[in-house]
């Protein structure tokens, strides 16, 4: 019966029933009774009646100081994703042991100053260059960012759950991935799509006659020699993977489409055509970046190099207007596929300075109309350079005889059953009739001599009987 008697010198609104627990700052109170300017929350007020929640102090920040430090490798703040937005984007499975509403904000990593690579989570290496594992966007200039397909020589940033964290490194030494890259011009940034140390040779054969004249040749040829490494031009999207796209002397190869929607290659596509199969990791809708090793094109001994406007999920063939010539760049452009470019300015823009030319004919000369015939010749010694799909002469005769031989023996087959069907029509069936008074050494009785008189039919080559001869000679007919 001994109660407290507060002084008059309380204050009118309650003190409410003790602090707010699990990360949050503020008072416990009456939420039916007890208004809160900052908003009730719930679960804060532990083992206390439901209608018990907590109000906020409303000396708290306005951004919340969140639930703790994130952990599992993570830099930055747990916070609750319904009411603190996140400007770096929340990453999940950092704050454990918390709600599944809570996740973990990354800290913004410092802007790192030229010529320093940014502080990172780990560290990884690419062609035994060092580097650091950070988010794409935040890999500063010289550098670059590499996935963990392009020759890291560590476990790289793949521990790391982040689609966007990759290796922050130097482009690689020569002959590991990357090719040389453009540092200036147009295609500044852009990467020659054979690796260093790969690179035999360049022809410069766009339009020449291909399939003796029957086709334009709508890519242009860079030979390939060593290691024969295939690198990404620029930042891209696969947009199409052509298997068995076409064969060759050294066996089947395969057309990797990739589409570029930024940079200097904005809306275009390039076809790496005649890669082996079996040497690259991308499908259809990988991100690939420049520098980034693609495949390997060594069973044609080179790369077939096409250029699309738009964005491309096929090659395209380009047909003469009526002879090839001296080339279709010179007699057939009104033919020309309009997606369809000239892949000349931007190789001649990437060719390293080192770049030997087949023929002698490089980008900067005009080859003669002698050279026709040299373009038109080229792989002789290697392939049947019919990139696009069209038929060799080889093929065509192959197919022509082969449906011959068809022809020849359905013809067989039908001559073969007239002549079985001829003589079963005219065997003579001997039978056994009670109609018919005849001995076993007579002359056989045809089996449709009594049509219409019932007896005892018997087939001589079978011995099944019938009651009518209509019914022998119907068998006599369908199954002799």
């Amino acid at each position: 019966n001994v109660r407290c008697c507060p002084s008059p010198t309380t204050p009118t609104t309650p003190t409410g029933f003790g602090a707010c627990s699990r990360g949050a700052t503020g008072t416990c109170h009456n939420a039916d009774t007890t208004p809160c300017a900052t908003g009730y929350v719930s679960n804060k007020c532990p083992n206390l009646p439901s209608n018990v929640r907590c109000c906020p102090s409303p000396t708290t920040p306005t951004t919340p100081t969140g639930f703790g430090a994130c952990s599992r490798g993570a830099t930055g703040t747990c916070h609750d994703v319904n009411k603190t937005p996140c400007a770096a984007g929340y990453v999940s499975n950092k704050c454990p042991n918390l709600p599944s509403n809570v996740r973990c904000c990354p800290s913004s990593a410092p802007s790192s100053p030229a010529g320093q690579l940014p502080s990172g989570q780990r560290a990884c290496a690419v062609g035994g260059n060092a580097g650091t594992c950070i988010d794409t966007s935040q890999c500063p200039a010289p550098f670059r960012s590499f996935a963990s397909s392009t020759g890291l020589t560590d476990g790289g940033c793949s521990s790391i759950p982040s689609r966007t964290v990759q290796c922050c490194s130097t482009p690689p030494a020569g002959g590991t991935s990357s090719g040389s890259v453009a540092t200036q011009g147009s295609c500044q940034g852009l990467y020659f799509p054979i690796a260093d140390g790969s690179l035999r040779e360049i022809s410069v054969n766009w339009g020449f006659s291909r399939s003796s004249g029957r086709r334009c040749h709508a890519g242009l040829d860079i030979y390939t020699t060593g290691s024969r490494n295939i690198v990404v031009v620029g930042d891209g999207v696969v947009t199409a993977i052509m298997r068995g796209w076409y064969s060759c002397s050294g066996g089947s190869i395969d057309a990797i489409l990739v589409f570029h929607s930024s940079g200097p290659l904005a809306g275009k596509t390039i076809n790496y055509g005649e890669m082996n199969p079996g040497t690259y990791s991308v499908r259809v809708g990988s991100t690939v970046r420049a520098g980034e090793r693609l495949g390997v094109a060594r069973n044609c001994g080179m790369l077939h190099f096409e250029l699309y406007a738009g964005r491309r999920t096929s090659s395209q063939r380009w047909l003469p207007r009526s002879s090839v010539g001296r080339g279709c760049a010179s007699t057939s452009l009104s033919t020309k596929p309009s997606a369809l470019l000239d892949p000349r300015p931007l190789l001649q823009c990437l060719a390293p300075s080192s770049a030997r030319y087949r023929h002698g004919i490089s980008f900067l000369t005009d080859p003669e109309s002698a050279d026709a015939s040299l373009f038109a010749a080229d792989l002789d010694d290697e392939i049947d350079d019919d990139a696009d799909g069209s038929l060799s002469t080889g093929a065509i005769v192959g197919i022509v005889l082969g449906v011959l031989a068809a022809c020849v023996v359905l013809a067989a087959l039908v001559w073969l059953f007239a002549v079985r069907r001829g003589g079963a029509q005219q065997s003579s069936i001997g039978v056994t009739n009670e109609f018919y008074d005849a001995d076993a050494d007579a002359d056989a009785v045809p089996a449709y001599a009594n049509t219409g008189s019932v007896g005892h039919f018997e087939c001589n080559l079978c011995t099944k009987t019938y009651e009518y001869a209509d019914d022998l000679e119907q068998h006599v007919q369908l199954r002799h």
